[in-house]
């Protein structure tokens, strides 16, 4: 019989963030194309657990969606790893609400009071019918959580104690099932998941206002990984996700705000 020669792999493992999990399948199956000896198991889970891969060096990329948590960068400090960020794209937050709400645009304002539990009643909005609000928020560990409670509760500000906390981006299905809801998750989740999106303060979000820095709830995907990591295979992938002819194309096809154009803004 004849023996076939083993084939030798390489491996690059990536976790953490759902949403830049999305990206970087679609990258990943390029690249491994384009490199066939390479594997890159990935693996979903949170923003948190993309920096805490790194940390605890269990992990060779983290994908994250949003700067760490405070507690986090408390135990960041205590570990011998510094951190270097490659940001691959642009996300909008935004406000989702049921498909039968009539109201299709917040001010930034009013998103506020909604939030941190100031305004509890539709009928304060706008919606002439009324009643409770009900708020779904996400989980402190997902990407979402930090960029929404710092850009819509401000920086001192919390979410209100009587929102309904979500794990995951599956929020939207809640605020599906919820005449009364209203929540947050990324554009291309919302897109995906055909969410009734509200505009802010009149401005609808898109590819063009996001690339533009017009619509007011953005935040950064990015790819974290240790400094002076001396596996070259990591490099390699990071440039392929930064070259604009590659990840940054494959980016820009899924209908995102690559790093590339965002830095434009």
């Amino acid at each position: 019989m004849k023996e076939h020669p083993q084939t030798s792999y390489s491996y690059i493992q990536c976790r953490g963030s759902d949403t830049v999990l999305a990206i970087i399948q679609k990258i990943a199956a390029d690249y491994m194309k384009e490199f066939p000896s390479l594997r890159l198991p990935l693996l979903g889970g949170g923003t948190s657990r993309g920096y805490k891969c790194i940390l605890d060096k269990t992990t060779n990329i983290g994908m994250v969606s949003s700067p760490m948590s405070p507690d986090m960068k408390k135990w960041a400090k205590k570990q011998p790893v510094d951190l270097q960020y490659t940001l691959i794209a642009y996300d909008g937050l935004v406000a989702i609400v049921h498909a039968s709400n009539p109201i299709a645009n917040l001010s930034l304002d009013q998103l506020h009071d909604v939030f941190t539990g100031k305004v509890t009643d539709w009928k304060a909005l706008g919606w002439e019918k009324g009643g409770p609000i009900h708020v779904y928020s996400q989980d402190p560990g997902r990407g979402g959580y930090e960029p929404w409670k710092r850009m819509v509760a401000g920086e001192n500000g919390f979410i209100t104690l009587k929102a309904t906390v979500i794990n995951g981006s599956v929020i939207y299905k809640s605020v599906q099932d919820d005449p009364a809801g209203i929540g947050y998750v990324g554009l291309i989740t919302a897109t995906k998941m055909h969410s009734k999106i509200l505009s802010v303060n009149g401005i609808v979000p898109s590819i063009e206002t996001i690339h533009e820095g017009t619509y007011p709830i953005r935040r950064e995907l990015a790819l974290v990984s240790a400094k002076g990591e001396t596996n070259p295979e990591i490099e390699r992938f990071l440039a392929y996700c930064m070259n604009p002819a590659k990840g940054q194309t494959t980016i820009e096809k899924m209908g995102i705000v690559h790093a590339h154009a965002g830095e434009k803004s």
